[in-house]
């Protein structure tokens, strides 16, 4: 019975490669002299020799030759007479060679530094997204902005020297507004115009940007209109655009709005496009006062 386990336990030590019989063939024998020799142990001794001889032929070393021992050992921890590393399965062998090798193996390397720019990709996302949605969860532009009363909003005029009640406008940089009466003989009046004509408040918050490629119009105190200096498109001072004066496609865009007790809100978050051009001398265009500041 001895003699045919040796047999046994000679032709499993034999699968190893030379250089791994020289280095780790007499333990290995010791081991399996030790143990019951069963089909689970042959299994993996010779699992750990195929993968010896994988490796051998590859290239890599020593490294190589202790995963393919403690293959062959895998089983055999609980009759050694000392602690048995547990073998590692195919996927472990990048960490067997940062412990052997004191490094990175290529494997480990690309999948952490793709890690690295997929996460370094998320935050950017999600920093810019953050940025984008910041302001309709807030108060100030992309959400709702209170003005104050009247007088509040007349003590910030558009152009110094002019008035809210002469015509003018008031610019709240906070909204991005001109903030225009449409009739200038009457005050704010209590009330909502979810579409920002002011026809029930008395009010428009027109916002700053030309509807053509994103200007800011200015107002010119010369004819009360507010012309853009880009490309010249001109807007009554309610904000209609002058049909054949620039490229602008439609009239200035306008806030929804609200008054409640004298107190002005503009909510930024709610924006409606401006109406389609008037030719000029038609009904719907406020007549200019004078000259131009273009």
């Amino acid at each position: 019975m001895n003699g045919r386990r040796s047999r046994v336990t000679r032709a499993l030590v034999r699968l190893y490669p030379t250089a791994w019989r020289e280095r780790h063939g007499d333990e290995l024998s010791a081991i399996l002299e030790a143990c019951p020799v069963g089909p689970s142990l042959i299994l993996d001794v010779v699992l750990g020799a195929l993968d010896a001889r994988l490796r051998a032929i590859r290239g890599h070393g020593a490294v190589e030759e202790q995963l393919a021992f403690m293959t062959a050992a895998r089983s055999l921890s609980a009759v050694a007479a000392g602690p048995v590393p547990v073998a590692p399965t195919s996927s472990a062998w990048p960490e067997v060679q940062v412990l052997a090798g004191g490094g990175l193996s290529r494997r480990q390397l690309l999948r952490r530094s793709l890690g690295a720019a997929v996460g370094l990709w998320a935050v950017e996302t999600g920093a810019g997204m953050i940025g984008f949605l910041w302001p309709n969860l807030s108060t100030g532009f992309g959400g709702p902005v209170t003005l104050g009363d009247m007088s509040a909003v007349a003590a910030r005029p558009a152009v110094p020297g002019t008035s809210l009640r002469g015509g003018a406008p008031a610019y709240v940089s906070e909204a991005r507004a001109y903030i225009q009466l449409v009739d200038p003989t009457l005050g704010f009046r209590d009330g909502i115009d979810t579409d920002g004509s002011g026809a029930t408040t008395n009010v428009r918050a027109l916002y700053q940007r030309c509807p053509h490629l994103g200007c800011r119009p200015n107002f010119c105190p010369s004819n009360y209109w507010f012309e853009c200096p880009c490309h010249q498109s001109r807007y009554d001072r309610l904000g209609t655009k002058i049909a054949e004066l620039g490229p602008a496609p439609r009239g200035m865009d306008r806030f929804a709005i609200s008054v409640v007790g004298g107190i002005l809100t503009v909510d930024t978050s709610k924006l409606t496009l401006g109406p389609l051009p008037i030719a000029l001398g038609q009904p719907g265009i406020i007549p200019s006062r004078g000259g131009t500041c273009i």
